[in-house]
């Protein structure tokens, strides 16, 4: 195969093709110029040896000697390199999670595209006036009586009533910063915090608080403890109740 494009991108035309040709199993032995032919990026070059690996292909570098998987002395060394590469690359992560999470912790905003009504100014949080009159009415109408459907079927949002549930339970339109998502709590054991932040707030905090104490009323209506509000409510009646209320 021929490859003449740079190692550092991983969708070359040559390199795909390689692949390929590994997965059916071609060939038993992968002969190449130098390791950084393959690729650059850490990740992938781990991805890579795991596919040569898998499909039980053997690898030599020319000019990399050491690297030799059919001879024992070989296969140790790419072994150890691996190792290394894999060890950098999570000591990496941990210390891009670890700027992050301080960051955060101080009010900056690090949580990538910014919710509708705000824009990104040099890293930082500010109103988009047009967009963050959306975000006004949407709180204004909740408070009024309206539910999650009803709203979105005047704005017709992508993601339909969940993404009013968002916007109505965002603490970032009171002028806070929250950080640390289920997924990467999960994945790095670390506590999810909400703190003030650097923007200016687009729904006053006393109002923002008013919407999650109505709002949460909803979630805690136990269909075999009715309130008194709804105890005179059929199922059918409750159930349609809701659905259009609960997300």
């Amino acid at each position: 195969l021929k490859d003449v494009k740079s190692g550092t991108k991983d969708d070359r035309a040559g390199y795909l093709e390689l692949k390929k040709h590994i997965k059916r199993k071609d060939f038993g032995i992968l002969v190449v110029l130098e390791t950084s032919r393959i690729a650059r990026k850490m990740k992938e070059l781990v991805l890579f040896f795991s596919l040569l690996n898998e499909n039980n292909i053997e690898y030599i570098s020319i000019r990399e000697p050491n690297y030799n998987t059919t001879t024992p002395d070989g296969k140790f060394a790419m072994n150890i390199r691996l190792g290394l590469i894999q060890f950098e690359r999570d000591n990496t992560a941990e210390r891009v999670t670890d700027r992050l999470y301080f960051k955060a912790s101080k009010g900056q905003w690090v949580n990538g595209k910014p919710p509708i009504g705000y824009k990104l100014v040099n890293k930082r949080l500010e109103i988009d006036e047009e967009k963050a009159e959306i975000v006004r009415n949407i709180y204004e109408d909740f408070l009024n009586g309206y539910s999650l459907n009803q709203i979105n079927n005047k704005l017709q949002f992508s993601w339909g009533s969940k993404q009013v549930k968002r916007i109505l339970t965002n603490p970032t339109y009171k002028g806070y910063i929250r950080y640390g998502t289920r997924s990467n709590r999960k994945k790095n054991n670390r506590e999810a915090f909400i703190v003030k932040g650097w923007h200016e707030a687009i729904i006053p905090e006393e109002k923002w608080e008013k919407v999650q104490s109505k709002f949460f009323t909803y979630l805690e209506i136990d269909k075999k403890d009715w309130s008194e509000e709804f105890k005179n409510m059929s199922k059918q009646a409750y159930d349609r109740f809701a659905k259009e209320n609960v997300v």
